[in-house]
């Protein structure tokens, strides 16, 4: 003998399905959201090195040149993408320093510098910033930096 299945057993089975398939799309869903944000962490962690060390460079190179020596750098609104940055430069410690904000904290990235005789400089650059270049000079040996 054959059992019949009722109209409302169909449904409730199908129900079950339906929400089983909508938990598993879910999970799928945020596992891509979480690699996605890993990806998007580590472009703004190389972008911020990557900075740290240009702007390093270019001012080692005044420091290192003759009297009258410059150089001008410019500086992207953000780093990868839409995230927002502070650059820093340090007389004391000798470095540069970019920092920003992640979803869960705050990241730094750090580039040395030869000489401590410069010019402190600690900017903010965000969408729309007017700064846009940094611009170096080496006067007697001291490496004066401008942020405009």
């Amino acid at each position: 003998m054959r059992k019949m299945v009722s109209k409302g057993q169909s449904s409730a089975d199908f129900l079950i399905v339906a929400v089983f398939a909508l938990i598993l799309i879910l999970a799928l869903i945020t596992t891509y959201m979480e690699k996605l944000y890993g990806t998007n962490a580590v472009a703004n962690r190389i972008g911020g090195q990557r900075l740290a060390d240009h702007v390093a460079r270019n001012i080692n190179a005044v420091a290192f040149g003759c009297n009258g020596s410059k150089s001008t750098v410019s500086l992207p609104e953000t780093i990868q993408g839409n995230t927002e940055y502070n650059i820093s430069i340090l007389s004391k410690g000798r470095r540069v320093e970019i920092f920003w904000y992640g979803r869960d904290a705050s990241y730094s990235a750090t580039s040395s510098i030869v000489t401590s005789n410069i010019t402190d400089v600690n900017k903010s650059l965000f969408i729309g910033s007017d700064a846009k270049e940094m611009n170096m000079t080496n006067i007697n040996g001291r490496v004066e930096i401008e942020a405009d």
